[in-house]
């Protein structure tokens, strides 16, 4: 469910509506969750910024949130870490090492380059925490 998104909402900043440079790839539900609100532009973030907590699949911040971004810093992270992405991420996770969640499920567990096509964010906390299958190291 892929999109493009006027990364400055056009409602807000009229004058960009139609340049290139405001556009970003982004998926539909996020897109929709993020409304007008700033957030931080994907372009700028950087792969250490962020982590995820494995228990309850939720984003966190790794670096220190710089005081003059703390509010797009907190929309993005509200926005992520709705259940419903949360749930998605679980999702890849369990997914990756065969564990079926639904009766749906193919048995065989999701190949890594899969999972890096899919749910790359997951598959860079996996390998950043030294949980990879064997197969896969």
């Amino acid at each position: 469910r892929d999109t493009v998104d006027h990364f400055l909402p056009k409602e807000t900043h009229r004058h960009l509506a139609y340049t290139w440079g405001n556009y970003r790839y982004a998926c539909l539900d996020i897109n929709r969750a993020k409304g007008t609100l700033p957030v931080l532009d994907p372009f700028e973030v950087e792969d250490d910024w962020f982590a995820l907590a494995l228990d309850t699949f939720k984003v966190e911040a790794r670096i220190p949130i710089p005081a003059d971004q703390k509010t797009r810093w907190e929309n993005t992270l509200k926005i992520v870490n709705d259940p419903v992405f949360c749930d998605a991420r679980r999702w890849y996770h369990e997914r990756y090492f065969g564990r079926k969640l639904d009766d749906a499920d193919p048995d065989e567990p999701l190949p890594y380059a899969a999972l890096m096509h899919e749910a790359p964010f997951v598959a860079a906390e996996l390998r950043r925490l030294g949980r990879l299958r064997p197969e896969d190291l």
